[in-house]
């Protein structure tokens, strides 16, 4: 198992049956790992049903407890992405990779099974990452570009939905959002019924996030309210906020309400409160994918 041949003919069977099974391609360039603690995986390749770019991801690294799989609770010690590009796009009410979530759900059972791993994440290591999602159907398009994150985790817990982060290092964090036209009829528009579940507004998913440290190096966040071109004075529908630098103290998220303290000058609140928001965001996301 530990040599590289084996490893690569077992990986093109497995990809093979991903790509049977989701009737789409999946392919990966090399990977290696070693029995049973880590994994390295090189040009992670998923299309979706069209044909586009779901996925790309130049290298792929793990680090997990050793035999976790004979284990109550495993330690997922490192997660390492480098030159990765996602891209998500829907023109109805499906999203691209729906066929991905649909693949990979099981049937919940009615008993809960013992002897359920639960990953305990503790490090995250993020290199040149972009995700673009191109939302059609609601008349929303969002890019989110990072140039490096680094994470330390005391505690991730996506059951429990406290996260508890000693540090968080983002170097040259790009947002930008633009509202347009969706082709979604009115008819069809939810109505406004504010988070019936818990009553929140931004933290719909009732998530307590905790981060001892935050620092910001030369950020940059792009509001764009239409696609109009923005006015010669000030125009609040087309914001362009660049060098957003800072480093935050104590942070806390609870219910709607964000505690933090500032530990320097020269940095913008306003645009650390939407980069806060946006990490909330994506955790919310993937509790809703779990």
């Amino acid at each position: 198992m530990q040599i590289s041949f084996v490893q690569n003919w077992l990986l093109k069977r497995v990809t093979l049956r991903l790509s049977k099974g989701l009737g789409t391609e999946v392919s990966v360039k090399n990977v290696s790992f070693s029995l049973f603690n880590k994994m390295n995986m090189e040009g992670t390749m998923i299309r979706d049903k069209k044909g586009d770019t779901l996925l790309y991801a130049g290298a792929l690294k793990l680090r997990i407890t050793d035999w976790f799989f004979l284990k109550d609770r495993a330690e997922l010690k490192y997660i390492g992405l480098e030159d990765a590009i996602v891209k998500t796009q829907r023109k109805d009410s499906v999203w691209n990779y729906q066929f991905v979530a649909d693949y990979f759900s099981s049937p919940k059972s009615k008993q809960k099974k013992s002897g359920n791993v639960n990953l305990d994440l503790k490090k995250v290591d993020l290199k040149n990452i972009s995700y673009t999602e191109n939302d059609l159907w609601r008349g929303e398009r969002m890019n989110i570009k990072l140039s490096s994150l680094l994470l330390d985790a005391d505690i991730i817990n996506f059951n429990t939905k406290v996260f508890s982060i000693s540090d968080i290092n983002i170097d040259k964090p790009y947002f930008y959002i633009l509202d347009f036209q969706g082709l979604r009829p009115d008819s069809l528009r939810p109505k406004d019924n504010p988070a019936a579940d818990t009553g929140l507004q931004l933290n719909t998913a009732d998530v307590i996030l905790k981060v001892k440290k935050i620092t910001i190096k030369n950020g940059t966040i792009s509001i764009q309210g239409n696609e109009e071109k923005a006015d010669n004075y000030f125009d609040g529908s087309h914001l362009f906020i660049t060098k957003v630098n800072g480093k935050f103290n104590n942070t806390t998220l609870i219910k709607d309400t964000i505690y933090f303290s500032m530990a320097s000058e020269n940095c913008v609140n306003f645009s650390f409160v939407l980069l806060f928001l946006l990490i909330v965001d994506c955790i919310e996301m993937i509790i809703d994918l779990k």
